[in-house]
């Protein structure tokens, strides 16, 4: 249940911050933009348009992959990025 209200917030994030995010996050656990996209079982252009803020509404599947892959929670994940 609090997954989905965080998933429900993270329209509520622009897609620069939730890119921006995303970068430190990776560059924080040291992955490669390619490393995560496998690791979160998506594609690698998918990565690329996340980061630059190219995908202004990700699925919430996309966004729940990402957070696993980054070893945090959707809500971590939406809380670090409203900041």
């Amino acid at each position: 249940m609090l997954a989905d209200l965080a998933v429900q917030a993270n329209f509520f994030v622009s897609p620069k911050a939730k890119g921006k995010n995303i970068r430190e996050l990776k560059k924080q656990k040291g992955l490669s933009q390619s490393r995560l996209s496998k690791l979160a079982d998506i594609s690698y252009n998918t990565v690329i348009k996340m980061e630059s803020g190219g995908i202004t509404n990700p699925s919430s599947g996309t966004f729940q992959k990402l957070a696993r892959a980054l070893n945090v929670s959707v809500d971590e994940l939406i809380k670090i990025a409203r900041k």
